[in-house]
C-alpha cells in the first residue's frame, strides 16, 4: 500500500457542489496507514480568504495546497498531509 510522502496533500472527504459528503477511497486507505502520532490543525472559512495559502505558510511550503484565483475554491473538504518530523 501506498504511504504517504513527505510533501503529499491527498483529499481525505470531499464536498459536492449539492453539499454531500464523500470519502475518498485513496485518502481514507493513506491516512489509515499512517500510524504515528499526529496533530490536526483546521482552517475554516469563506473562499478566496486566504485558507490555503495560510496552511502552505504553517508547513513552509509555498504550492502544496493549491491556491489559485478559482471562484469555486481549490481545496474543498478535509485534506491529509504528512511529513516526517526529526526527534
Amino acid at each position: 500500500m501506498k504511504k504517504l510522502s513527505k510533501e503529499e496533500a491527498v483529499s481525505l472527504i470531499t464536498i459536492s457542489e449539492g453539499r454531500k459528503l464523500s470519502i475518498e477511497v485513496e485518502g481514507a486507505k493513506l491516512f489509515e496507514a499512517h500510524s504515528d502520532p499526529f496533530g490536526v490543525v483546521a482552517v475554516i472559512g469563506l473562499k478566496q480568504t486566504g485558507k490555503s495559502t495560510l496552511l502552505n505558510q504553517l508547513i513552509h511550503k509555498e504550492d502544496l495546497f493549491k491556491v489559485e484565483a478559482n471562484p469555486h475554491g481549490c481545496t474543498k473538504g478535509i485534506w491529509v498531509y504528512s511529513t516526517s518530523h526529526a526527534k
